[in-house]
């Protein structure tokens, strides 16, 4: 396991681990600097490795090992990914593209983030809409709810996949058993908490799960180095720009986007109820509207990190496999490790000053992606309907 290690992130990591390690997992949000920003979740991750490690000199010394996390979810992805694909014959090519990928596994093998486990549970939660099963399906964003606030951009479209999915296949005491189930998964997690009067924490952190760097782009390529310059990293998100802030007008960009990325679920959900003639959901229209909302987050919102789009990189990988359009898939790769690099240094390359870790250009490269998704999903669903018609 290398020891490169994004030095912020694994400043925040480790201080809280050993916070955690020396005064115990219900105190994590008392940690003085830096302050713990993650759900509950994230608290018993370092619980556990601290427990595993078992002294604050092991901790120090072996917390490289804390990336096992990420890469075991970027391995499960990854079969995960070939379970949708279902292609036999090219299975095992498929697998070295996203295993044996250096880019795939980047996040969590050298940055040492743990993007791979939000991205594993929301295509699970995908996955088993798909296969009718609502139980696991809320037990997944449940867990992934605990891990990163961000995580509710999957809400309305896990939503609408789930009314166009088993509207009319699914009974009562299946919705109740699981209801019940994720009640009692969000009780077990928030126990400790609650028997120790420390809720407090979890609340703020959900309270404020944005405003900890008030940049119009923390360091992500994305629209707002076409519509500012290279300025809009140092630039502050709650300029005005005549009535609204920049943060306002990052978010209205991405509901407008959102909504044309959503829009054929919706219709699809939709005929189901009023139209007598059912437009059929396919797997790969799903895809390419869970596909296009993390990058869409990640293009248009202000405040966002350079990693924002990793979620989007497992079913964009489905869908290439699905569609045999695997170009959509080694483009995204391309252009998130261009994003990514030249904040780590990762592979500490000579010069980073050349065209391909050029923000312009970067941020063109997501711009070309997202204006292809469009492209098949709307190609997909008026095919779709056209055939039903």
């Amino acid at each position: 396991m290398p020891a490169v290690y994004l030095p912020y992130d694994k400043n925040c990591f480790q201080t809280w681990c050993l916070y955690i390690f020396e005064h115990g997992l219900t105190q994590a949000y008392h940690c003085p600097d830096p302050e713990m920003n993650y759900p509950p979740l994230m608290c018993y991750m370092l619980w556990l490795f601290g427990k595993f490690q078992g002294s604050h000199e092991h901790i120090v010394n072996y917390f490289q090992f804390f990336k096992v996390y990420g890469l075991l979810f970027d391995f499960a992805g990854a079969l995960l990914v070939l379970r949708l694909a279902n292609n036999k014959k090219l299975e095992i090519l498929f697998l070295l593209l996203l295993i044996a990928n250096p880019i795939f596994i980047y996040n969590s093998y050298l940055w040492g983030q743990l993007d791979s486990i939000l991205a594993f549970f929301a295509f699970a939660s995908l996955y088993f809409l798909l296969k009718e099963n609502l139980l696991a399906a809320s037990v997944c964003f449940l867990l992934i709810l605990n891990l990163k606030p961000q995580a509710i951009v999957f809400a309305p479209p896990l939503l609408l996949l789930s009314i166009s999915q088993l509207y009319g296949k699914i009974t009562w005491r299946k919705i109740v058993t699981s209801i019940l189930a994720c009640a009692f998964i969000q009780l077990a997690l928030l126990l400790p908490f609650i028997l120790k009067g420390e809720m407090s924490g979890i609340i703020n952190v959900y309270l404020h799960a944005v405003g900890y760097h008030p940049k119009i782009s923390v360091a992500a390529f994305n629209a707002w180095v076409f519509l500012l310059g290279k300025g809009c990293f140092d630039m502050s998100d709650e300029i005005k720009f005549g009535l609204f802030s920049y943060k306002q007008i990052g978010f209205l960009l991405f509901f407008a986007a959102s909504i044309l990325a959503l829009l054929p679920l919706f219709l699809t959900t939709l005929s189901k109820f009023f139209f007598r003639k059912k437009i059929n959901l396919t797997s790969d229209l799903a895809l390419l509207s869970f596909s296009l909302i993390p990058l869409l987050f990640f293009f248009f919102n202000t405040e966002m990190h350079e990693r924002y789009s990793h979620p989007a990189m497992i079913f964009i990988a489905a869908y290439s496999f699905r569609t045999k359009r695997v170009f959509l898939f080694l483009l995204f790769c391309f252009a998130y490790f261009c994003n990514m690099e030249p904040r780590l240094y990762g592979l500490a390359f000579p010069n980073y000053n050349i065209l391909i870790f050029d923000p312009y250009f970067v941020a063109s490269l997501f711009a070309v992606l997202i204006a292809s998704l469009y492209f098949f999903l709307y190609q997909d669903f008026l095919k779709n309907r056209i055939q039903i018609s």
